[in-house]
């Protein structure tokens, strides 16, 4: 019946505040770190150098079959370098301190990019041992309800939505955490041979089970720092990265957009692909260059 008990919704409250006042850091230019958040119980990562060493050795092997594949590969993972997803690691000797993810293609239906690079954040190193995922918790499910939301856009006169670009890659993951998120990669893609290099990641990774957790507890932090109605109408019409709402007046509706649109790039959050039914929005997104440009036609 979608009816839960009070405990449990306050449960969910409770380690959402907890969280937050531990866990989420904000830096000087205004972007925000955020930690894994470990279970207290969490059993210790392994050491897994040596096996994962072998593994990504193995998948550059199948990789090189296809120097084409290969290329592309090192070209994402380089991609990734380049929008500080990732960075180098300079000391990358074995360590009992650090835990290695394994990665693999999988292919995609695109002429651009046939394939995309999954790292395996729920692989065990062995059958005794824990994968990433299972050392921090999932986090409450506190998304919102995709259903209310589109209710309540159907009421307004003037609907407006709303993108955040690359998301994930906005919110730092915590010098802290680093460590555990280190992969291998070619230290010269050319070369199906070459030595490894090391990587971590810098921010919240797709594949581990607790991002989206960490994404939204952070977006929650930063929309309760405005104690206007646009943030709190945001907060309840936020979709993991999509904004859907409106205003009954046009004034309103850009109003809303401006009010916003800045707020979000304060914490380097890009709001695009504006789209609304008003035209004063359309023309003042357009404008800005941040319109949704795509073109719906119904037969």
């Amino acid at each position: 019946m979608g009816i839960s008990p009070q405990s449990e919704g306050n449960n969910d409250e409770v380690f959402l505040k907890n969280y937050i006042n531990t866990s989420i850091t904000r830096n000087q230019d205004g972007s925000y770190n955020a930690k894994f958040p470990w279970k207290e119980d969490s059993p210790l990562l392994p050491a897994n150098y040596n096996k994962y060493e072998r593994r990504t050795r193995s998948t550059v092997c199948r990789l090189a079959a296809t120097p084409q594949l290969l290329t592309t590969y090192g070209n994402i993972i380089a991609e990734q370098e380049a929008c500080d997803f990732i960075e180098k690691v300079d000391d990358a000797r074995p360590t009992d301190s650090a835990h290695y993810i394994p990665h693999h293609p999988v292919r995609k239906d695109s002429a651009t990019t046939p394939i995309r690079i999954v790292y395996d954040c729920s692989l065990h190193s062995s059958f005794a041992t824990p994968s990433l995922n299972d050392c921090p918790h999932a986090g409450p499910p506190f998304l919102n309800d995709m259903c209310s939301i589109i209710l309540r856009f159907r009421t307004f006169t003037y609907g407006l939505s709303t993108n955040i670009e690359k998301v994930f890659l906005n919110v730092g993951l915590d010098e802290s955490d680093r460590d555990f998120t280190r992969f291998f990669w070619l230290s010269n893609p050319e070369d199906p041979e070459s030595k490894f290099q090391v990587y971590c990641f810098k921010k919240v990774l797709f594949g581990s089970t607790s991002s989206p957790f960490m994404l939204n507890a952070t977006l929650h932090h930063h929309l309760a720092n405005y104690n206007t109605p646009v943030a709190e109408n945001m907060k309840e019409n936020i979709y993991v990265d999509n904004v859907i709402s409106g205003c009954n007046e046009e004034q309103d509706a850009v109003d809303y957009y401006g009010e916003a649109w800045l707020s979000m790039k304060e914490a380097h959050f890009n709001l695009r692909s504006w789209s609304s039914n008003s035209p004063l929005l359309k023309e003042q997104a357009a404008r800005d260059g941040i319109a949704d440009t795509k073109e719906i036609g119904l037969k």
